[in-house]
């Protein structure tokens, strides 16, 4: 190992996977075209933020019949607007999902958005947003 460098050659990344219901954001994506779906609740990450610097964000989707539009839109206090943080596109007919870690100037509160095209799903799609620690 090279002192100097603050990596180790071909070494595995660390995933963090634990998962915790209060930590996860779904949206049931229906059939119906050019329709945003929101998620079942507002995740507060202060507690999760609070424990570990290494949390991550993970967003995934399941195989839609065409591509969804995912939004990660945030709040500093769950009475306020929520403004759109970032945005996702999936592929047609793939399976998504995007994990990396949650970005310092994201406020407190997320929500998730999922906006169907022009086209109707050829079946319902589950989305989710969740915090692995």
């Amino acid at each position: 190992m090279n002192p100097n460098k603050l990596t180790i050659d071909n070494a595995p990344a660390i995933l963090h996977t634990r998962q915790d219901a209060e930590l996860t954001i779904t949206a049931s994506v229906p059939v119906t075209a050019s329709t945003t779906t929101a998620g079942d609740k507002v995740l507060n990450t202060l507690p999760v933020l609070g424990i570990s610097e290494e949390a991550q964000v993970v967003i995934k989707a399941g195989a839609a019949s065409a591509a969804l539009t995912l939004t990660v839109k945030g709040a500093q206090n769950p009475g306020d607007e929520f403004t759109a943080l970032a945005t996702y596109t999936t592929t047609a007919g793939e399976a998504y999902e995007m994990r990396s870690r949650i970005p310092l100037d994201w406020p407190q509160y997320l929500k998730l958005e999922v906006t169907t095209g022009e086209s109707a799903l050829d079946a319902a799609v589950t989305a989710k947003l969740q915090i692995q620690v």
